[in-house]
């Protein structure tokens, strides 16, 4: 993603999943809220396709509180950048065993950008929850989740109010 964000030659980098789906208002909406808010990153609301398990809103559900309440999106619900931005915070981390999309929104909001959700959503497979059992893939990236935004929410916090 970093080769590709360098080699890309315009002025805004839009990072997706290569099973993500969208519509054509999804398109129109972040521009509006581009060409409002240039100096944020923007993510979509998240939906999945229907190739996965019923249980899917659920996540659906999960994921959009804890991007607008928390303001941590993941990579699936697909960023919008500059890409001066996207070179300011550093790229994509590297070295990350996993969660690299996750560590880019904490390095981000640690140096002041702030987020902005386009509500028109954008749709992302669920055929690993299909393939690997819905329950264990939802405790598992929970679990990644929480384990990897602690350290990076007590470094935000220090940053504010210490």
């Amino acid at each position: 993603m970093n080769l590709g964000a360098q080699e890309a030659g315009g002025q805004y980098l839009w990072f997706l999943h290569l099973d993500s789906r969208f519509e054509s208002g999804l398109v129109s909406s972040l521009l509006e809220n581009l060409n409002r808010y240039p100096e944020r990153l923007h993510y979509c609301s998240l939906a999945f396709i229907a190739d996965g398990p019923s249980r899917m809103s659920i996540n659906a559900l999960g994921a959009n509180l804890r991007s607008r309440l928390l303001g941590v999106p993941f990579g699936d619900q697909g960023f919008l950048i500059s890409k001066l931005l996207f070179e300011e915070v550093g790229g994509y981390p590297e070295a990350a065993a996993y969660g690299e999309d996750h560590l880019f929104v904490w390095y981000a909001r640690q140096q002041g950008i702030k987020l902005k959700c386009c509500s028109v959503p954008l749709s992302t497979s669920a055929r690993k929850y299909e393939d690997k059992g819905w329950f264990k893939i939802t405790c598992l990236y929970q679990r990644l989740w929480l384990q990897q935004a602690w350290p990076e929410f007590i470094k935000l916090v220090k940053q504010r109010y210490f």
